[in-house]
């Protein structure tokens, strides 16, 4: 059994060392895993929790001289890690979350507008700052 919660939010920042994109439209997701411990004759059901996971995705403009998403993919070893901070708002605005995490998934989209890149990173342990 898993527990989803979700955090949806307007603007995100996402570094490997350097800047690697400003971000909107993000969403993240932390979900825990529970153990039934039920036993017999108990009317409730009994659960333990196990462990938790977070999952953070989001979309950005790729801009001239910039670095893609997919450069936190190693050609030659295991992928970087990747510093998030997301924002409620702006850059300005209260931080929402922060944490470190591994790319998991990455998209590239050059439609007839503006080349978009789609970000999705995996926790490598809790939060910095959730809100």
């Amino acid at each position: 059994m898993a527990l989803v919660t979700r955090l949806n939010g307007r603007y995100a920042v996402a570094t490997a060392g350097g800047s690697i994109a400003n971000l909107f439209d993000w969403e993240l997701s932390i979900e825990a895993d529970y153990e039934d411990v039920t036993a017999h004759g108990d009317e409730w059901e009994q659960v333990v929790p196990l462990k938790q996971r977070w999952t953070f995705r989001a979309k950005g403009y790729i801009t001239v001289g910039g670095t893609t998403y997919l450069a936190a993919f190693n050609k030659t070893g295991a992928p970087a890690t990747v510093t998030v901070v997301a924002y409620t708002g702006d850059l300005s605005s209260t931080v929402a979350f922060t944490a470190i995490g591994y790319p998991t998934r990455g998209n590239l989209s050059a439609p007839m507008d503006m080349a978009t890149q789609e970000f999705e990173f995996r926790g490598a342990g809790a939060p910095g700052v959730l809100v």
